[in-house]
């Protein structure tokens, strides 16, 4: 191991570690320390595009547990997952027909970015980040930290909001509830993102594209990109 250069064991004895990245060039050495915890079942709190998530291993039902009670989460509930690249999507969902249209239109023009998309899961997946369920959501970011953990560690990723449930979104490690904080395995602190609205969260398993969650892409740009306009369940 050349100097300088952090020793992923000693990083998995340390609780609570904080280390500084650059938002635009994230070092590898890093990157490859985080994703090495994420791949041995501990979770790192990291910077997206919107705000702070916490990332961690989505197949792996200890790392997806730990990730519950961390958020203090009285019954599991499905997660987001983070893609090393748009192509992931067909390693974790079913894209055919008119969905696999949608999908391509949506990807071209707001990937990398911050817009969601739930798919159908694949047959037999195992990814108990799902919590049983038959859907998958993904998304690739656009915050160059987040993206390329997810292209060190070589698969997915969880993107959840890093915060216990009920609190308050954190853009910026200084917002992080330190009772949350302080039992995460490695925080990269890249500065703060631009905080705002979550991801939008847009079901393609339906008849009609469907907004489950309104955030930082707009209906209407959706409805630009798409040529007609999605249904919606959050409208009053």
């Amino acid at each position: 191991m050349s100097s300088g250069e952090i020793d992923p064991r000693v990083l998995l004895t340390i609780r609570a570690l904080t280390v500084a990245v650059d938002p635009e060039n994230p070092d590898a050495r890093v990157l490859l320390s985080a994703a090495t915890i994420i791949r041995q079942g501990g979770v790192v709190g990291c910077p997206t595009e919107t705000l702070y998530g916490l990332a961690a291993d989505p197949f792996n039902e200890g790392a997806v547990a730990k990730l519950q009670d961390l958020k203090k989460r009285r019954s599991p509930r499905a997660v987001i997952l983070l893609l090393p690249h748009p192509g992931a999507a067909f390693e974790v969902g079913v894209l055919k027909g008119v969905a696999r249209r949608w999908f391509d239109t949506l990807t071209r023009a707001f990937w990398p970015g911050a817009l969601t998309l739930v798919l159908p899961k694949k047959p037999r997946l195992n990814c108990p980040a799902l919590a049983g369920g038959d859907t998958v959501a993904v998304r690739f970011s656009s915050h160059p930290v987040a993206s390329r953990l997810a292209q060190t560690a070589g698969r997915a990723i969880t993107s959840t909001s890093a915060n216990l449930t009920g609190g308050g979104a954190a853009s910026s490690c200084a917002d992080l509830d330190p009772a949350l904080a302080f039992r995460l395995d490695l925080i990269l602190d890249a500065g703060p993102t631009q905080g705002g609205m979550a991801s939008t969260i847009l079901d393609l398993t339906r008849q009609r594209p469907t907004v489950l969650r309104d955030g930082a892409v707009p209906m209407d740009r959706i409805h630009q990109v798409l040529g007609f306009a999605p249904r919606s369940l959050t409208a009053a």
